[in-house]
């Protein structure tokens, strides 16, 4: 953990307090907004982000069940340059789980049953990454 409550961590000292503590994965956990132009209401749900080939996998597990979990819609995964998923040490993906700018998604997030069924998405997608990772290691 990078932090437990609303205390400021530098953008880049988050993969650096990462990488202190010899992790094995990296998430970092954001809600989305859009520009404007952008319709939210046509354009929205969970999304994930990945730069490294080798967080591919982490990425579609965790998007897999973050959507299973929430019911939001699939808003994709994406290939992202983004400072937090450029380590090479270990998978790194960043999650935008609902869009904080639509009011019945911002009403979700600020509820426990909803942010439970959202870290349970998370961990059930870690969870299938490491089985994945582990059988493949058998092989």
């Amino acid at each position: 953990m990078t932090r437990d409550d609303n205390s400021h961590v530098a953008l880049y000292d988050r993969p650096a307090i990462a990488k202190a503590a010899d992790a094995d994965i990296f998430i970092s956990m954001h809600n989305n907004a859009l520009p404007d132009g952008v319709n939210p209401f046509e354009h929205n749900g969970s999304s994930t982000y990945y730069y490294h080939p080798h967080s591919i996998n982490l990425a579609k597990n965790i998007q897999s069940q973050l959507t299973k979990a929430t019911k939001l819609d699939d808003y994709g995964l994406y290939y992202g340059n983004l400072a937090v998923n450029r380590p090479t040490q270990y998978p790194a993906v960043l999650i935008e789980t609902a869009f904080m700018i639509i009011p019945e998604q911002e009403a979700l997030l600020k509820t426990e049953k909803f942010r439970k069924k959202v870290a349970k998405g998370i961990v059930k997608g870690i969870e299938n990454f490491f089985k994945e990772y582990h059988n493949d290691n058998r092989k």
